[in-house]
């Protein structure tokens, strides 16, 4: 069991440094989306992210923001109420 976690814990960090910021919340994004609903909407999306990353609240707003107005995203009071396709880059 304890190899089971250590081995998702250096998957998490060795994805999480190898890639670029936007492509860290991209990957977060698709995380949640596989939650329930019920479980998904009581989960503000900005402090997902940034509990689970070292990027700045502003910078999340920001990808979080420009995603919402490329429809890419539909939030309601900082929860992820729908997700579309992502785009690979930003």
């Amino acid at each position: 069991m304890l190899s089971y976690y250590h081995a998702v814990f250096l998957w998490r960090d060795s994805y999480a440094h190898t890639k670029s910021s936007y492509l860290v919340v991209r990957h977060l994004l698709l995380q949640l989306n596989l939650l329930p609903k019920e479980k998904r909407y009581s989960i503000n999306i900005a402090e997902f992210i940034q509990e689970r990353t070292n990027l700045s609240r502003s910078y999340i707003m920001k990808v979080l923001s420009d995603l919402k107005t490329g429809g890419y995203i539909t939030l309601r009071k900082g929860r992820l109420i729908e997700l579309n396709h992502l785009p690979a880059k930003y």
